[in-house]
């Protein structure tokens, strides 16, 4: 499961990766819907994982550090939460490789080789592609129903 921490920090990059220049942490928790104190510390964590640059003063704010489609969600994910390595099975008290810990630690290997396989970049493309670049808020909606809003590239 991906945390409300790495969600919003996935919106956040998306949103950069739109844009080439320098953004606030204003703005960018305004077009998110991120409250402001909570976007700065998941954008600190961003920048010191080497996932964002900042810059100071009037015409600073954030941008990405390296090309969009070099950052997956694996990247995010670990600059956000810091998953520990390697798999903790607490399904007993003394587990050393019962079959619970087998099939979790399968799961876990197939979540973390899904988000290495998707970059930025390419989600970035593919809301292109469908006709509309949605404001990050309507990435990840809690209906998989949802559609996303009708509207046209900025």
């Amino acid at each position: 499961m991906i945390t409300l921490s790495a969600r919003y920090a996935i919106k956040a990059v998306m949103h950069l990766a739109r844009d080439d220049g320098w953004i606030g942490s204003e703005d960018l928790a305004r077009t998110t819907g991120v409250p402001s104190g909570y976007i700065m510390k998941v954008l600190q964590r961003l920048a010191v994982a080497g996932i964002l640059r900042t810059q100071r003063g009037i015409h600073g704010g954030y941008r990405l550090q390296r090309a969009a489609n070099t950052i997956t969600l694996w990247d995010i994910v670990q600059a956000i939460d810091r998953p520990p390595a390697g798999h903790i099975c607490q399904s007993c008290a003394n587990c050393l490789g019962c079959g619970a810990d087998q099939v979790l630690a399968a799961i876990e290997a197939d979540v973390v080789r899904s988000l290495r396989a998707h970059d930025i970049g390419t989600m970035v493309a593919m809301c292109r592609d469908h006709g509309y670049i949605p404001h990050v808020t309507t990435i990840f909606a809690p209906s998989a129903e949802q559609k996303p809003p009708a509207t046209t590239p900025h």
